[in-house]
């Protein structure tokens, strides 16, 4: 069993926590061994099973685990690069985690720290970075790059050789046409259709999309 600490203790850590319980119940694999969060108010509390054991400090105390983020929004989603400098953890330090329902092609790659959630479909040849988040149902067709820290929520089809930058966040149901390319810190919303590239730090939304 490898050892798990949740680093955030919020709504995203019930999902990591849920996805962990589906995980073990296929093939035993993970034991959690608490969570850490700098509120105060949830020191000592236990959240679905897991307790808090202390604030983000505390990470350092503990050997022979891997970390996992239970932070995952729109709003947060930065939050996780400035942790990681903050506390000095490499990206090796992270497990990632992939649902049992997850469709994944064996020539993809996934690197550390991603959440791959239920029902998600990755295709052929896919290069997913650190620390990325592929909600439920969401699918990648073939060679499709997804940057480090980028969220795609649930419900998103992106297609055929399309890129995906760093720290990016695409809402659900959307739909990336083949070929594009979305840039470092954009924003997409709720059910678009993106058929034409999106630059860097640009929120666009729409069907047809709109800058």
């Amino acid at each position: 069993m490898k050892n798990l600490i949740i680093i955030g203790g919020g709504n995203a850590a019930l999902e990591i926590i849920g996805i962990i319980q589906d995980i073990n119940r296929n093939s035993p694999t993970y034991s959690v061994l608490g969570i850490l969060d700098d509120d105060d108010s949830l020191q000592k509390k236990v959240i679905a099973g897991v307790s808090v054991l202390g604030t983000l400090s505390a990470a350092q105390s503990f050997s022979n685990v891997k970390f996992i983020f239970g932070i995952g929004s729109i709003k947060t989603q930065h939050v996780r690069s400035k942790i990681l400098e903050r506390l000095k953890l490499k990206f090796e330090d992270f497990e990632t985690l992939i649902h049992p329902t997850a469709v994944i092609d064996e020539s993809s790659n996934i690197a550390n720290g991603c959440i791959i959630h239920p029902r998600a479909t990755i295709g052929n040849d896919v290069q997913i970075g650190n620390f990325v988040i592929i909600a439920v149902g969401s699918t990648l067709g073939p060679f499709v790059k997804i940057g480090n820290f980028s969220m795609i929520t649930s419900h998103v089809l992106i297609l055929s050789n399309s890129s995906v930058e760093e720290s990016v966040f695409i809402a659900s149901m959307t739909c990336v046409i083949e070929n594009l390319n979305i840039g470092s810190n954009a924003r997409i919303g709720v059910g678009s259709v993106v058929g034409k590239d999106v630059k860097n730090g640009i929120f666009a939304m729409g069907n047809p999309i709109r800058f």
